[in-house]
């Protein structure tokens, strides 16, 4: 008498996959955008108006300990799925429900701003990161008609650039002491950069990329028309 053999841990795992809801990255995802703006707007504000360098890197890398450590068990304990399916179902999309998620390079994007820019340069990565990289996929998605590459539209991009030169104005004005050209100037072209940037079809993760090109445009074109 033969038994059906039971399914690997593999199956299991593709069959749990095949029961969950999956999102489409193509499609809007509103409650995972709007996650996106909220928690990275909350950090840059918080180092903005609330925190110093030193203890907003310790909260930092104290949530990037927790999300990595959540992440590996919600991974490679699939019998906890059921604990995890109310966050996975809204904010995750179809690739990430068995491995690592973007939260993770998105905390990291974030810390590494920090660490490694100036507060202004790093402050306008992250805000532009958490508003610019959502909201352009939301107008993209809802609006976009004209393809400049890949899955990107011109409506987006301009959605893009459009935010993140408000955001970089904004943060300049109020925390440095620039000419209104000045702060005109800098901004339009950390915009242009950034924008492009993240136009580009480069395979890594634009949770770090997006913030740390900024950062990193913003910090050269404050050297020099400082």
């Amino acid at each position: 008498m033969t038994f059906p053999e039971s399914p690997s841990s593999e199956e299991e795992k593709n069959l749990s996959l095949e029961a969950l809801p999956l999102m489409d990255r193509h499609k809007l995802q509103l409650g995972r955008r709007l996650g996106h703006l909220a928690t990275g707007s909350l950090m840059g504000l918080t180092y903005l108006m609330v925190l110093n360098h030193q203890q907003v890197i310790y909260l930092l890398g104290a949530i990037s300990c927790i999300v990595y450590l959540l992440e590996q068990i919600r991974i490679n304990y699939p019998e906890l799925q059921d604990f995890f399916a109310p966050i996975t179902r809204l904010f995750f999309r179809a690739e990430e429900q068995l491995k690592e998620s973007a939260a993770i390079p998105y905390v990291m994007g974030v810390l590494l701003c920090i660490i490694t820019f100036p507060k202004e340069s790093a402050i306008i990565g992250i805000l532009t990161l958490a508003i610019c990289d959502p909201l352009s996929a939301i107008v993209g998605i809802s609006f976009g008609r004209k393809k400049i590459m890949g899955h990107k539209t011109w409506e987006g991009s301009l959605a893009f650039f459009t935010f993140s030169a408000l955001i970089s104005y904004f943060i300049l004005s109020t925390q440095l002491h620039l000419s209104m050209g000045q702060n005109i100037l800098i901004s339009i072209l950390t915009a242009l950069c950034s924008s492009f940037m993240e136009i580009l079809p480069i395979r890594i993760d634009d949770n770090l990329t997006i913030p740390l090109f900024t950062s990193l445009f913003s910090l050269i074109f404050l050297t020099l028309f400082r």
